[in-house]
């Protein structure tokens, strides 16, 4: 029969870390005949982790290269919103400008969100076209034509992404929005 052996896995939430499993050499255990371990219930975020093998007399080898992995399971957010100009005239464009947050994996810039626009007294959304998504930011603009309400502005963002596919769920704010003659 093989040597018996076993192994030592340490995992961490900083280099060369313990924090989630310390590296301390199981006892007890037979021959290696797999080579895997399941870790659950990670909250999102960089794990690092090493493994070195432990002999029957519980002699053990060096660490292995430290390596890492991400676990994702959080959802992008809008972390901030801004309507330009602050003054809506018809005949003009609109600006939107989104900042997401998105931690660990950061955003799918692949895959843009929809953002439109609802007027004071409109039933109908404003689509605002994306002009430029890179990284956090996403950038749009549109043109209002017709004549409305000053009053309020309503701003929805939906189907953002981030690179683990995990999709925003749909967010919605109220602005004032004064308006100007055209």
């Amino acid at each position: 029969p093989p040597e018996a052996l076993t192994y030592a896995l340490q995992v961490g939430t900083e280099p060369d870390g313990n924090q989630i499993r310390s590296g301390a050499a199981p006892q007890g255990r037979g021959p290696v005949l797999d080579t895997g371990f399941v870790l659950g219930n990670l909250a999102s975020g960089r794990y690092y982790w090493r493994v070195r093998a432990v002999d029957k007399g519980l002699l053990a080898s060096e660490w292995s290269s430290e390596s890492s992995f991400v676990v994702d399971v959080d959802k992008p957010v809008v972390d901030s919103l801004k309507v330009q100009p602050p003054v809506i005239v018809p005949g003009r464009r609109v600006n939107v400008i989104v900042n997401f947050r998105d931690e660990p994996a950061g955003m799918d810039n692949s895959k843009s969100p929809q953002v439109s626009l609802l007027l004071a007294g409109g039933t109908t959304e404003l689509q605002v076209e994306q002009v430029s998504f890179r990284g956090d930011l996403w950038i749009g603009s549109t043109e209002v034509e017709e004549p409305v309400a000053g009053g309020t502005l309503t701003v929805l963002v939906r189907g953002a992404a981030d690179l683990n596919g995990n999709t925003m769920d749909p967010y919605q704010t109220v602005l004032a929005a004064p308006i100007a003659p055209g």
